[in-house]
């Protein structure tokens, strides 16, 4: 039911964000959380959460450039851009941009 997607280290590279998506528009797609040793390896998962559609053809996290703090995750499905706050190890959904234009949300870029 699901297919990976895409996987991203926080700015810190202290934690590794990664995203599946799910074939069937009915069922959601996940984020997940995990914390890193200092040569790179898992440590341990934080979290897996559902994101609020299947994520369609992206589903692709994007934490920011220069920060731990905040991530960004697209939704074509639906044509949306979420916005999470990532802090003391809890993922937080902040804000939801929706733009109902086909083949919006494959990708989020951040600029400083």
């Amino acid at each position: 039911m699901y297919r990976s997607d895409v996987c991203f280290l926080s700015h810190s590279a202290r934690y590794l964000f990664a995203t599946s998506r799910s074939n069937s528009f009915s069922v959601t797609g996940y984020i997940a959380a995990f914390a890193l040793s200092h040569v790179g390896a898992i440590d341990r998962q934080i979290c897996l959460n559902p994101t609020p559609t299947s994520g369609g053809h992206s589903n692709a996290v994007s934490p920011c450039d220069w920060s731990d703090e905040w991530l960004a995750l697209t939704d074509d499905q639906d044509g949306g851009l979420e916005i999470y706050k990532w802090n003391e190890e809890f993922l937080g959904r902040v804000a939801r941009c929706e733009v109902k234009e086909p083949g919006f949300g494959m990708n989020a870029v951040w600029y400083d």
